[in-house]
């Protein structure tokens, strides 16, 4: 969606969000699952808590892990599970205490990778892996989306023939 778009419809997406949690509540709804976009759920998991009687459910783990762990406070108060694509996500929320289960993502693995590492797809044949041993965020951003692409596995191998080579400097 970008930066722009939501910026023009701020009042359009806040009033939906009102009308989200206005259902949610009016209809004594059981479970809200809010699907990624951590800056518009969190308001919805924090109102529905408030109600009380709502059980709130984040599917896809906002990044607390690399950014605004802040957040992590509010995830801990207002959400009672995270649904994790990725271990290491999981892993952070068990190592502080915060309600976790590992979902898995149908991607993972598509590159090869060294122990330590994650990777997933992304649309387009895009990839993404990081790597903490070696402080590594990769996007290998490919614009294709029919045909084949080893451009991914090409662009990892040059990475780690780079890596290699900076070893042995």
């Amino acid at each position: 969606m970008g930066l722009i778009e939501p910026l023009l419809n701020i009042r359009k997406l806040l009033n939906h969000r009102k009308s989200i949690i206005k259902t949610f509540e009016k209809e004594k709804i059981d479970f809200f699952i809010g699907v990624d976009s951590p800056d518009f759920n969190i308001p919805i998991h924090k109102a529905l808590k408030k109600e009380g009687s709502i059980k709130t459910i984040q599917l896809v783990s906002p990044s607390v892990w690399s950014w605004r762990q802040g957040r992590l406070k509010l995830i801990k108060k207002y959400i009672d599970l995270t649904l994790c694509l990725f271990k290491f996500e999981h892993d952070f929320y068990q190592d502080h205490k915060v309600g976790s289960f590992l979902l898995g993502h149908g991607l993972s693995g598509t590159v090869n990778l060294e122990s330590g590492e994650y990777s997933w797809g992304g649309a387009a044949k895009t990839s993404f892996w990081i790597n903490p041993t070696h402080n590594l965020i990769v996007i290998c951003y490919t614009q294709l989306f029919s045909q084949p692409s080893e451009y991914a596995q090409e662009f990892k191998a040059a990475v780690d023939g780079a890596i290699i080579d900076s070893d042995s400097n």
